[in-house]
């Protein structure tokens, strides 16, 4: 008589942890509340019983809204239990990577409908991208005067017209992440929530908007340092606001660093409110221009990193295209930091022993000689393609077996086809460099 079953004490909770069938002042406050996050396999065991329960002693539903979540099975697809040996304990995860790098790698694959193959690889991706947040932050707070100006670093303080195109693309960027984020998380899609914070945070704002902001960090005092530091502060105190909820640690920890520079009267994160921007900084010209710049570059980083040309080699170039003239003029100084340029001209003539690297149908032409010696490049080339071509001989002959097609589970299927695929872009890509260099 002083045990409650299981299933029915899960069907009184909503009520019972505030109080009830007392009316407690919690209660009145919290009941009904908003959303319930559960697992599909107890619908009919909780959930239903949780409503039936509310609307039978209250008269109302305890929550609006039902969030349904896969299951976290082991890497294979198998449901974790203790008989296999195959539970992951989350105490020894947060220990060796941190608690916010196990929260946010679950929720990157939280899609809608879809379990959870745990992957310790995934935590150690996600601890990466906390230290990429955490080591970002550093360099910002180095380039800070120890003085924080009057009312912080504000975008409002910013001259429009004084801005240049990194400014605005980043600030473009920033606004339509914030925009997207919200509206995934009031979709209840933490997983798409969390890859737009890391797409933007790591691939724009990380690799592109800081590393183009140095060369006015180090330079003298005046309106540009002023802008590039009130960007950096800005865009960050946002972006941290809005990957709390997903990484409540580190942000938290980061926020009271910077908050300060950020005219933030807050004492925690949560109490600022999700931030919002009074004016529109919305640029689709100045994205547009600026994925110009970053697609040329990445193609020239790409043309060095197969012929071994390491970035901090300056090398010459010759440019022809429609993207031509810009980028002699409005994005030279951008190319030449970014891709590692000493010259960049106009093409009259293809030079000798030149290799092309071609973004946007734009083409940069590099001069070799001197730079590379060809022969023994060509050995290499030839080795690792004779190695590629072996590599997807052995692979087809397993994607193409009908017995592994058969009997293996379906994710290392669909490893073998991925590790196929990559392993054919790998030979072309050899193959392309191969008669550059012939």
């Amino acid at each position: 008589p002083d045990v409650l079953d299981t299933w029915f004490s899960s069907a009184l909770w909503p009520l019972a942890v505030f109080g009830w069938p007392e009316k407690t002042a919690d209660f009145a406050y919290y009941y009904p509340t908003s959303t319930l996050v559960t697992g599909y396999e107890i619908l009919y065991l909780w959930v239903a019983r949780m409503q039936m329960m509310g609307l039978a002693f209250e008269g109302k539903v305890p929550f609006a809204d039902a969030v349904i979540h896969g299951i976290v099975r082991d890497k294979s697809g198998k449901k974790m239990s203790k008989s296999l040996g195959n539970v992951v304990d989350p105490l020894a995860m947060m220990d060796k990577y941190g608690t916010d790098a196990l929260r946010f790698s679950l929720l990157a694959q939280a899609h809608p409908g879809k379990d959870i193959a745990f992957d310790e690889q995934s935590v150690l991706g996600a601890r990466n991208f906390v230290n990429k947040l955490w080591n970002s932050t550093r360099f910002v707070l180095m380039n800070l005067p120890e003085k924080v100006p009057d009312g912080g670093y504000k975008l409002d303080k910013l001259t429009r017209g004084g801005l240049e195109l990194a400014d605005r693309w980043i600030l473009s960027r920033y606004q339509a992440t914030l925009a997207k984020m919200k509206a995934h998380l009031e979709a209840y899609e933490p997983a798409a929530a969390a890859e737009s914070l890391y797409t933007f945070l790591w691939d724009e704002f990380c690799a592109w908007y800081i590393e183009l902001s140095k060369g006015r960090l180090l330079g003298p005092e005046g309106s540009r340092k002023e802008a590039a530091r009130t960007i950096l502060v800005q865009v960050l105190v946002g972006t941290l606001k809005a990957l709390h909820p997903l990484m409540p640690f580190v942000t938290e920890e980061i926020y009271a660093a910077l908050k300060s520079y950020a005219g933030e009267s807050s004492e925690f994160v949560l109490q600022g409110g999700y931030h919002t921007l009074d004016s529109d900084w919305s640029n689709s010209e100045s994205e547009r221009e600026m994925a110009l710049v970053m697609a040329a570059v990445t193609s020239i980083r790409s043309l060095r990193a197969q012929l071994r040309v390491p970035l901090d080699m300056k090398i010459a170039a010759v440019v022809e295209g429609p993207f031509a003239e810009k980028a002699l003029t409005t994005h030279r100084a951008y190319m030449s930091l970014l891709a590692g340029l000493e010259s960049l001209e106009p093409f009259s003539v293809r030079l000798p022993q030149s290799a092309t690297a071609v973004a946007e149908g734009v083409m940069f032409h590099i001069p070799l000689a001197g730079i590379i010696d060809f022969a023994k490049e060509r050995e290499r080339i030839a080795r690792e393609l004779a190695k590629a071509e072996s590599d997807i001989t052995k692979i087809e002959a397993k994607v193409k077996n009908p017995d592994f097609l058969a009997r293996a589970p379906a994710a290392q299927i669909a490893e073998a086809k991925a590790q196929h695929e990559a392993a054919c872009v790998r030979r072309d890509q050899l193959k392309n460099t191969l008669e550059v260099l012939s």
